[in-house]
């Protein structure tokens, strides 16, 4: 009998394991290791697992390196019911309140630690949850350990073409003396090809960045087509005194810039899809951010940018071009001027539906002040099965080595 139910239970019962390694050795011999093991167990309606985790933030100091059991959660889920307790990732909206995901291109790792509950009813979805926010970020893992999140969110369609929700957030410390509160609504209207997307976020109370108590406020809105062969997207945002600490607020900059950190912001930026040729895209796009003197110095940031993807029978292609010009406050970032053209290149040749190898290539030319210098990334992919990539890359500096990485 002992030796049926052990059967039984490991033909439900399976595993699933992954390691990601990232080791980065620079020329001063600074390292950079993230390494992260994970097993997902699953039996029946339940989940659990459990991340190790080695990383080493750029130092010369070994006794920096750390390891831990960084994620840990036990899940169940039945019909509309999704429990969690654990680690788990969650975003409101378009993220103006909470945003906690993980963004490679970012290298940040945004989670909770807590316990979670969803539920779907009659079309309504709920979500409530509580925890502490903890944030890996440029291989640096920093936990808010004083803030402790309770925050519910709900969402509706109550027609086809309609969908609204609210959230709202409460962010305190032990002593609920520094205490922040967080409330938003969101809307979304979808018509044929036309798509309007608005959200209205306030806050009240201890804002973490001003170190004081300080009312704020944040809008997004988002306006788009979609038809054949051709997309356009309009957006809009205004922050004030609003900041990302648990939320992030979309960006309407390509590479994810904020303007004193969110907390005095506007803008606006254009989009443009074009697939009228089979076999071939263009994206074009253009934004221009901008902040006032009533919160730090004023800044001002410009891009533009284009890009061009498509196939000539086995062989891909994605050709890139864009251009930065950023004036203004050091504290965004970490300079008074900065002008960037960015040539970028990704060839892909598929030999088989087994094999493929693939060829990267960036060149980063920029002016920071009165440095000069460009940085230079490259590699070469080998697919194989495709469940293993072998990949040889190197990154180089030339011109002035003591401009800025980063952005």
């Amino acid at each position: 009998m002992i030796g049926i139910l052990a059967l039984l239970l490991a033909a439900q019962l399976s595993v699933n394991a992954s390691n990601f390694l990232e080791l980065r050795l620079l020329r001063d011999g600074r390292e950079r290791l993230i390494d992260e093991l994970s097993f997902d167990l699953f039996y029946d309606n339940f989940k659990a697992g459990f991340t190790f985790a080695t990383y080493q933030p750029e130092t010369l100091l070994e006794f920096q390196r750390r390891s831990e059991v960084l994620k840990k959660y036990i899940e169940y889920r039945s019909g509309p019911l999704t429990a969690r307790g654990g680690y788990f990732y969650s975003t409101f909206g378009h993220g103006l309140l909470l945003y906690a995901a993980r963004d490679e291109v970012l290298q940040m790792d945004r989670f909770v630690d807590g316990a979670d509950l969803r539920l779907k009813l009659r079309g309504i979805k709920g979500e409530f949850l509580v925890g502490k926010p903890r944030v890996f970020e440029e291989y640096r893992l920093r936990e808010d350990s004083l803030s402790l999140l309770q925050a519910v969110d709900l969402a509706a369609s109550p027609l086809s073409f309609l969908k609204v929700g609210g959230s709202f957030l409460r962010a305190s410390d032990s002593l609920r003396y520094l205490r922040s509160d967080f409330l938003a609504g969101r809307t979304e209207l979808s018509v044929g090809p036309l798509n309007l997307y608005f959200e209205y976020a306030k806050r009240w109370g201890y804002n973490r960045m001003l170190k004081k108590k300080k009312n704020g406020a944040a809008d997004y809105l988002s306006l788009s087509y979609s038809g054949a062969g051709l997309g356009l997207t309009f957006e809009f945002r205004d922050y004030w005194l609003f900041g990302k600490e648990y939320g992030i607020p979309p960006s309407l900059s390509k590479n994810g810039f904020y303007l004193n950190s969110a907390m005095d912001e506007r803008g606006f930026s254009l989009k443009l899809d074009l697939g009228l040729i089979e076999g071939f895209d263009i994206n074009l796009h253009g934004s221009h951010l901008f902040s006032t003197e009533h919160f730090g110095p004023k800044s001002d940031l410009k891009e533009l940018g284009g890009k061009a993807d498509g196939y000539v029978g086995p062989l891909e292609y994605t050709l890139s071009l864009s251009y930065m010009n950023f004036e203004g406050a050091k504290d965004a970032l970490g300079l008074d001027r900065r002008r960037e053209i960015d040539p970028e290149a990704t060839l892909i040749l598929r030999l088989s539906d087994l094999y493929s190898i693939s060829l990267y290539g960036r060149n980063r030319m920029r002016k920071d002040d009165d440095k000069k210098y460009s940085d230079i990334d490259a590699y070469l992919t080998f697919s194989l099965f495709s469940i293993i990539d072998l990949t040889l890359a190197g990154s180089k500096r030339t011109g002035d080595l003591e401009g800025k990485w980063g952005g």
